[in-house]
């Protein structure tokens, strides 16, 4: 099974190295079909569904690769698909489950006393919300307070990050 399953998914990660998204999405989901994917290329193709405009697949991708990364103890990178997850979810309109998503990722952290740029990501919403209401409400939009701190400190990484360059390679 692994040599049927083995040339989609280097085409898939070849793919997206290129990010050539919509080739990676086809290539890694074809993958997947053969045999379910590990959590690494689940992220991978998560990613690529999100950047190729496939959204109902790349919500239950993200759902997958962060139980899958819970099983294996990987805590950082299912908080950073909780966060992905929540962010799409928001970004769609869907303000109650993606925020069912951050507190979730809260939770994991709390849970395994995890304190890591991971963290940050978390309270990216809160800032992003209260930078927005300062903006549009006139009050003023300095970031004065820890979670507002961390949350820009760490939007950068967050933004450049990949599964072979994750964000907490920063730290």
């Amino acid at each position: 099974m692994i040599a049927s399953v083995g040339t989609p998914l280097l085409h898939g990660r070849a793919a997206f190295e290129r990010r050539a998204w919509a080739s990676a999405f086809a290539q890694l989901s074809a993958a997947d079909r053969v045999a379910a994917l590990r959590p690494d290329d689940l992220e991978r193709l998560a990613v690529a569904a999100y950047l190729s405009g496939n959204d109902r697949e790349c919500e239950s991708i993200f759902t997958r690769a962060y139980h899958d990364f819970v099983e294996h103890g990987e805590i950082a990178r299912a908080v950073r698909s909780a966060f992905s997850l929540g962010m799409f979810l928001f970004d769609r309109g869907q303000s109650a489950p993606g925020s069912g998503w951050i507190a979730r990722g809260r939770r994991l952290l709390a849970d395994h006393g995890c304190d890591s740029v991971e963290r940050g990501y978390l309270m990216m919403p809160d800032a992003l919300a209260k930078t927005t209401f300062c903006a549009t409400s006139g009050a003023g939009g300095a970031a004065t307070d820890e979670r507002d701190g961390l949350a820009i400190m760490h939007a950068g990484a967050l933004m450049t990050a990949t599964p072979n360059n994750p964000p907490s390679a920063a730290r």
